[in-house]
């Protein structure tokens, strides 16, 4: 039992020696191979987490706001279409009030 701790503690403290060129020292490579696993599929959990929150928890309140838009856009367009009717209203009454100047006009004109 000895010996098997001693040989793991010459090899650990020889992957703190050993540098590779691209990657850094052994131990840090055997450190990153042992621990992305984890950190991946942790990563991978809180992704999937934030997602389920984002697509169903966080539009919950969506659904009512849009009902409440819906009722807004309706009373508005039906506020438009009353406001429509009164403008054309209003463009008849200022063509006989026009026509019945003009017609005024026309018979003194007549009579002069």
């Amino acid at each position: 039992m000895l010996l098997a701790g001693v040989i793991l503690l010459q090899v650990v403290l020889l992957a703190v020696q050993i540098k590779r060129d691209s990657q850094g020292r052994l131990i840090r490579v055997w450190t990153v191979g042992a621990i992305s696993p984890f950190q991946r599929a942790g990563a991978h959990g809180v992704g999937s987490i934030r997602g389920i929150w984002n697509r169903y928890f966080a539009l919950q309140n969506t659904s009512r706001d849009n009902e409440q838009l819906r009722r807004e856009n309706d009373a508005l367009k039906l506020q438009v279409t009353q406001l429509q009717s009164k403008a054309a209203e209003a463009d008849r009454l200022a063509d006989l009030l026009n026509f019945r100047n003009c017609t005024w006009m026309f018979r003194w004109w007549a009579h002069a």
